[in-house]
């Protein structure tokens, strides 16, 4: 997958449950310390506000989407819990690349198992496997998602 950089993993030591905290994040800073919730709202300005499509930029974005999600669940809030697997999932459906459909699906079925009634997720899944040429599958999925 991603190898970690140094800065993230010092990013990644910093990140806290503490709700609490506020700070002003900054890519160059050493000092960040965050909670799941603003890295979380971080990583997602980061990648929408990336309008050249800077490949280290996507790179950053993935690795702290997936410290987040690795962080344990009890410090994550539970109506924010499945985002992290579901903008994983995003950056990697947009790729096209065979392999990282691939990827995709399974970080949708991990959004999934943390809110079944995701609908964006679950939608999202059945064009997976529509595309893939599942299309029993896809259905199951979309059925899911209107529900």
């Amino acid at each position: 997958m991603y190898p970690f950089s140094p800065f993230l993993l010092f990013f990644i030591l910093l990140i806290r449950p503490n709700p609490s905290l506020t700070s002003t994040p900054d890519i160059h800073n050493n000092n960040l310390n965050l909670t799941p919730t603003e890295a979380l709202e971080y990583a997602t300005t980061l990648y929408t506000n990336n309008n050249n499509n800077d490949p280290s930029v996507t790179t950053t974005v993935i690795q702290l989407l997936e410290a987040i999600n690795a962080i344990e669940s009890s410090t994550i809030p539970p109506d924010i819990l499945h985002l992290p697997s579901f903008y994983l999932a995003s950056i990697y459906q947009l790729d096209g690349d065979e392999n990282d459909q691939n990827i995709a699906k399974q970080y949708y079925h991990d959004a999934i198992s943390k809110n079944g009634g995701h609908s964006d997720s679950l939608n999202n899944l059945g064009k997976l496997y529509n595309d893939a040429g599942d299309v029993e599958r896809a259905l199951e999925f979309y059925s899911r998602a209107r529900e």
